[in-house]
Order: structure tokens, then sequence, then C-alpha cells
């Protein structure tokens, strides 16, 4: 029975360092930076998409007209 309260004891204190512990907390909030960061990224990939190509197409349509040594 001795043997029991032990373990049980053991198990509150394992618990008790790990409620305590910031590790996991400092794991989550990179997880979340990076998703932020990359969710930028992507938001200011789309917005320019359209732009630049409505510019990518006028440049290669001045570029096809355009002769050299006239």
């Amino acid at each position: 029975m001795f043997a029991i309260w032990k373990s049980v004891a053991r198990c509150r204190i394992v618990r008790a360092g790990f409620v305590r512990s910031e590790n996991g907390a400092v794991t989550v909030e990179w997880v979340v930076l990076t998703a932020a960061v990359v969710g930028l990224g992507l938001t200011a990939v789309v917005a320019t998409q359209s732009s630049t190509d409505t510019v990518a197409t006028n440049a290669r349509s001045f570029f096809q007209n355009y002769t050299i040594g006239q």
C-alpha cells in the first residue's frame, strides 16, 4: 500500500514540474510567430501578383515590338 502512495506522490511531483515548465510555451510561441510571418509573406505575394503580371505583360509587348538599329 505504501508503494502505491509513493508512486502517486511521485506522479504529483512530476506533474507539478510539467505544469511549471515553460519549454512547451516557448515552442508554441515560435510556431505562432512563424505562421504569422508566412501568412504575411503570402499576403504580400497575393497583393502584388496582379500588378506584376500587368507590368510583365506590358514589358513583353513593348520589347516584342521594339526593333534595334532603326
